[in-house]
């Protein structure tokens, strides 16, 4: 398809996407294909829930970079998740598949970015993206997952960051340059988390060290080859209020964290060595009216070691 007829179909689907939204806001009906006659509502209480959600950027480079082009990077997000309890099974438990599209990579090409300039940015492909159980404890203070993770759905993030399409907001340079378990390829992990408070957490995680195959962008692979290593992450926060929350305690969050690769080819010298980092992260609302609409604010720093990385430090931040 011509890429002016591809951005005009790109643009048409995402304004009737957001024109179907807009027309069932005000329905009782949660859902913007209905109920299918009850049988949604009756899944839901099954434990059976999922959601289909295309997002279409439309992107130019009008100064500096490298052509003068616009890109519509693409994505069909469709994700399943079962509530093994309400399915009558065992309590506690949670099962998420993530299926994943992409299409229109060229955004980078244009702008020539150390960091991809669009977050959904990705090949061609389409592909499972998470598949991953978790079981909980003790009343949800403690739980345990299993399977395909993204790393940067829990570690090094911030809530209000989320608006911005730049993926240096979503998760620093200095850990994305190893190739961690992140879009738009995750690898097998294992995961823990324990949260002693309400407003206390801990978090940490092994994966493989090299998600995917390195030789082939497309479709799902799952390998564990001799010499991938581990990445091991841990993090520590606290956090307070809700995100969007009109009450009166106001939200915020306070995290650090660090992370190890093993076998790690040293962009510096060529050998393969372990690779270090920390970071911190910190968000809050600074203002917060009474229908949702705010003010907020958030933070981020990262450090990784300068005799083997290409970025040894990252900061960002944003309101």
């Amino acid at each position: 398809m011509p890429r002016t007829s591809k951005l005009l179909a790109n643009t048409i689907t995402a304004a009737l996407c957001l024109g179907a939204n807009i027309v069932h806001a005000e329905d009782e009906n949660p859902w913007l294909l209905g109920n299918w006659g009850g049988q949604r509502a009756a899944l839901a209480e099954k434990g059976l829930s999922f959601e289909v959600v295309t997002t279409v950027d439309v992107l130019a480079d009008v100064s500096g970079g490298l052509r003068r082009r616009t890109a519509t990077p693409a994505t069909l997000d469709a994700v399943m998740t079962l509530d093994t309890g309400a399915a009558g099974w065992w309590q506690n438990g949670t099962l998420n598949v993530y299926l994943l599209g992409t299409a229109g990579a060229d955004t980078n090409d244009n702008v020539g970015a150390l960091q991809i300039a669009s977050n959904i940015e990705a090949p061609n492909t389409f592909k499972v993206y998470e598949a991953w159980y978790e079981q909980r404890f003790f009343d949800d203070k403690f739980s345990v997952l299993v399977g395909l993770h993204d790393l940067n759905s829990e570690f090094y993030v911030t809530d209000l960051s989320g608006m911005f399409i730049n993926s240096s907001l979503g998760i620093g340079q200095e850990i994305a340059q190893v190739g961690a378990s992140m879009w738009p390829t995750t690898a097998v992990a294992g995961r823990l988390r324990f949260a002693p408070t309400e407003s206390t957490y801990i978090l940490g995680a092994v994966y493989d060290g090299v998600p995917g195959d390195p030789n082939d962008a497309y479709g799902t692979h799952i390998q564990f080859n001799k010499g991938d290593g581990v990445l091991t992450i841990g993090e520590i926060g606290v956090t307070g209020g809700a995100v969007g929350s009109a009450g009166a305690e106001r939200y915020f969050k306070l995290a650090f964290g660090g992370w190890n690769q093993t076998q790690f080819d040293n962009m510096i010298t060529g050998a393969r060595e372990d690779n270090t980092g920390f970071y911190t992260v910190g968000e809050m609302d600074l203002w917060r009216g009474e229908d949702g609409r705010g003010l907020g604010m958030f933070g981020q720093l990262g450090f990784a070691q300068s005799d083997r990385t290409q970025t040894d430090f990252y900061g960002g931040g944003g309101v």
